[in-house]
């Protein structure tokens, strides 16, 4: 489980790691070499990323004036290397891995899941290339919508799964939300006893705010937005993936749906 937090003037990424009591000392292992290579591999990312990210963080309206990249000396190694050597390692694992077909126990099957999701009650939507399917609904008043697309790529990571939530914020909060808002639920699903399958984190979608062109799709139309909206946004690169994680990950966003509506309308009516 991973986010970012403002701390003064520094975006820091945190990590949290779930390890229960009656874990074997097998599964501790694993989960701690995983939560290892994780937190590695966003390190790098973050290195490379961090002066545009801290380029968008500052710009007019972002709402973050002083947040620069990291510039300072490690207190081992000294001077800071950009880009890092291992970077060539993420390029030979993952750019590799995503620039060549899945092999078939790992290759998302988003027909199966769709037909599975609909024989368990839900409403779902497939793309006619079976590309992408998606899941609109309501819970206490606010309007959700949970994606999974299989047909944009990453910048850096090469092919993968994006997974999307889109939550329409009623009238009565979208006229107080700010960017405060999903710094609060970063927090709050930080803080929560039951960490969920965290890649993301929130981010504030108004209508004055839209985004720039999408810097993976060759167009420059924005995305059409006319009522406040939080996006909560992973990507799994094609490197990660396992049987099964095209539902588990769905799954997982229409739990993060409750938890957050929850945390949004805690005096709406059960």
């Amino acid at each position: 489980m991973t986010n970012a937090a403002l701390v003064g003037d520094k975006l820091v990424q945190r990590g949290r790691i779930a390890i229960y009591e009656d874990s074997s000392d097998e599964e501790v292992e694993t989960r701690l070499k995983m939560f290892t290579h994780r937190a590695l591999l966003a390190n790098l990312i973050s290195g490379a990323h961090g002066p545009r990210v801290a380029v968008g963080l500052t710009a007019d309206g972002a709402g973050f004036p002083n947040v620069t990249a990291d510039d300072t000396v490690h207190p081992t190694t000294g001077p800071r290397r950009h880009p890092h050597p291992l970077h060539d390692a993420l390029d030979r694992i993952f750019i590799a891995r995503g620039n060549e077909p899945l092999p078939g126990p790992c290759r998302p099957n988003l027909v199966e899941c769709f037909v599975d999701l609909v024989k368990a009650g839900y409403k779902v939507f497939i793309k006619p290339d079976m590309s992408e399917y998606f899941l609109p609904g309501t819970q206490r008043g606010i309007e959700y919508r949970v994606s999974v697309d299989l047909s944009e790529r990453n910048a850096m990571l090469g092919g993968g799964m994006f997974v999307r939530l889109t939550l329409t914020l009623p009238k009565t909060i979208a006229e107080k939300a700010d960017f405060a808002l999903p710094q609060l639920l970063n927090d709050l699903e930080w803080d929560s006893p039951d960490p969920l399958m965290q890649c993301g984190g929130w981010a504030l979608l108004a209508p004055d705010l839209q985004p720039g062109p999408n810097p993976l799709r060759p167009t420059d139309e924005l995305l059409p937005l006319d009522k406040t909206s939080l996006l909560y946004g992973a990507f799994f690169p094609n490197a990660s993936m396992t049987a099964g994680l095209a539902m588990d990950a769905t799954l997982d966003a229409l739990a993060r749906v409750g938890r957050t509506v929850r945390w949004l309308q805690p005096d709406w009516p059960n």
